[in-house]
Order: structure tokens, then sequence, then C-alpha cells
């Protein structure tokens, strides 16, 4: 009797009271694992836009500042020498590898019979809206000492250089369906002397800008402006195969050169290095923004494009990247406008604009 009360007491638990233990541990879990990914998700889109809205307004703020201090801003216009400035600066960039451009990038055009900054007319012929920003910047002048005959004469000499802003499609990430994102490159190129001011200075003194010395009047030397200057620019030309001159060993000038060739970039660089690098959150991912195909965008708050508006057979033309400018001289303006994206799960994407509209420019 006492051996079979004993074995009583020792039951274990029943398959049915088992499976019941089972399916209430399984749905506590289920609701702590949503609990967990709701939070995560939530951490992820404070993330995503906090690093959105710096990214994009820290990008047009470089922009801006190339703008203001713009000489020249080149424009889509077969009137102007902005077409052939541009094909300079995309012989270095190029169309294939890490850097290239992406594809249908296009100059704005100035719109000089309006002040108002309104969308393009699709139905018009013109589309003044550009992907890309090609400026003739102008530097602080290099100071420079020389003899007039009778006494050492400090001159600032002009300085300028060649800023063109880009997009290019980087394969070292993907950004939702498509095999790459986009990334907001900026090429500097070397520096030039201007051609007009030169011609009115001794030929002793352009042999001090070609040599990268000048004396011991300026200790601090060409430091800020390396290589030395060899290329002059003239600032009333009408194209890039009118506009260069060689400056020589001896200080002379050469005629202007028909064929010049703009030399590697002085520095090229990205202004969204944080896609790439990994400094966000691995997490989340993120690219200028752009449609995946020519029919169709990504569910974002921020229209792709604003300003701009989708050419046929050119279904890259309007992006994240919008630059317009209206009216001229003291009157111009323009907008320079950034939308960045970021995908933080299969469905969840979130976007920001970086916008700055400019006033009194080139």
């Amino acid at each position: 009797m006492r051996l079979r009360q004993t074995r009583a007491r020792e039951r274990g638990y029943s398959l049915a009271e088992i499976m019941v233990v089972v399916a209430i541990s399984g749905f506590v879990l289920i609701i702590a694992y949503t609990l967990v990914e709701q939070a995560m998700q939530a951490s992820l889109q404070v993330e995503s836009r906090n690093q959105l809205a710096a990214l994009s307004q820290r990008a047009v703020n470089v922009m801006l500042t190339e703008v203001y201090q713009a000489r020249v801003i080149y424009e889509n216009d077969s009137t102007t020498p902005g077409p052939s400035f541009l094909g300079l600066v995309t012989a270095q960039t190029g169309t294939t590898g890490p850097s290239s451009i992406a594809a249908d990038y296009q100059l704005p055009q100035i719109d000089g019979s309006t002040t108002l900054l309104a969308p393009d007319d699709s139905s018009g012929s013109s589309h003044y809206v550009g992907n890309c920003l090609l400026v003739l910047r102008q530097l602080p002048p290099l100071l420079i000492t020389y003899n007039n005959g009778t006494s050492n004469v400090n001159f600032p000499a002009d300085i300028y250089r060649l800023d063109f802003f880009y997009l290019t499609q980087n394969t070292r990430g993907k950004f939702s369906t498509a095999n790459y994102f986009l990334d907001l490159m900026e090429f500097k190129s070397v520096v030039f002397a201007d051609f007009q001011q030169l011609n009115n200075l001794p030929q002793a003194t352009r042999t001090l800008l070609y040599s990268g010395t000048n004396g011991t009047a300026y200790p601090n030397g060409f430091s800020d402006y390396t290589p030395p200057i060899t290329t002059a620019i003239d600032l009333a030309g009408t194209a890039a195969n009118n506009s260069f001159h060689t400056i020589n060993a001896d200080g002379t000038l050469s005629a202007a050169l028909s064929s010049y060739t703009l030399p590697a970039a002085a520095s090229l660089t990205s202004l969204l290095p944080e896609f790439s690098t990994g400094s966000i959150s691995g997490k989340t991912v993120y690219s200028v923004g752009f449609r995946p195909t020519a029919t169709t965008t990504f569910p974002v708050r921020d229209p792709i494009p604003k300003f701009g508006f989708a050419l046929s057979g050119h279904p890259n033309y309007t992006t994240g990247l919008e630059v317009k400018f209206v009216g001229g001289g003291s009157t111009q303006k323009g907008i320079i406008r950034l939308v960045v994206l970021s995908s933080y799960g299969p469905t969840k994407m979130d976007s920001e604009e970086g916008f700055i509209i400019t006033s009194g420019g080139g």
C-alpha cells in the first residue's frame, strides 16, 4: 500500500499540461519579442530622423558656401561656356569607376525671365532644374612680392578653382531594391591665376607664380596653393578651348590652349562620408534620394523630384539633388535642395531634405 501511495505522489506532468505551459511560454515570448522589435524600430527611426536632418543640411551648407564665393555659375546653355567646362571635369571624374558620375546628369539652366522660384513647367521646352553644380570659385588672393624697378610691391593675385558637385552610384552598399546607393561628391580642381590680370604684371612676377616661390618678403610661400600655379584662366573666354593659357617657366604666357586637359582632381571627396564609413548604425542604410524606376518612387514623405520633372528616356535625371537659379545680377536667387533617404527595415523608410535659398548670386 505504501509503495502504491509513493508512486502516486511521484506521477509526472501529463502531455496536455506540458502543451499548455509551452503555449503560454511561447505567447509570452512572442509578446516580449514584439515589444523589443517595436522598441528597436522606434530607436532606429529616431536615429534615422536625427541623422538625416544633420547630414542633408550640412551638405547643402557646403554647396551654399561655394555658390556665394563663385565668380561663375556654369549652366546648361549652349550659348554659355557651361557645357564645355563641364566636359573638362567629367573627363576627370569619368563615367565608370567608384566615383563616376551617375547617369542622366545635367547642369541647371538659369531662368532669367523670372525671379520666382517655382517648379518647372513640364509642358515647357526648357528644363531649368539641374542635378549637379559646377562653379568657378574665387579663392582668397595670393600675395606676391615683386620689384617694380624702384621698390618691392605686394600684389594680391586673383586665384580661381573649379568646383563640381555631382552624384555617383556607389555599389559598396545597397538601398532597398537597388544594388547601389547614391553618394554626393565634391570635385576640386587645381587652382588657376587670372590671365587678364597677369597680362599687366612684369614677366618676372609671373615667373614667381610658376616656380611656387616669391622671395624673402613673403616667407609663408605657396602652402595654400600647391602645386605651383602653371595655368591662367581667361574669364572673358566663351568656351573651355579658348579660356586657358600656360604660364611658362620664363614668365611668358602661351596663346589660348585649343585642347586644355584638366589635371587630376586636387581633391575628390564625399559630402556624405558616413554612408560608406560605417559611423552610422549598421542596421540603417542611407542614400541620396532617387527613383527606383522611371515610373515609381519610394514611399517617403519628401517628393523626388519637387522642382524638376522626369524626362522621357532619362529616368535618373530628376533625383534627390535639385539646383535651380532664377533672375540675374543682384536679383538672382537660387535653390539647393538635397533629399536623403534611410531604410531601417523591409518596409520602413524615412526622408529628410536639406534646403537653402541663395540670393544675389553671380
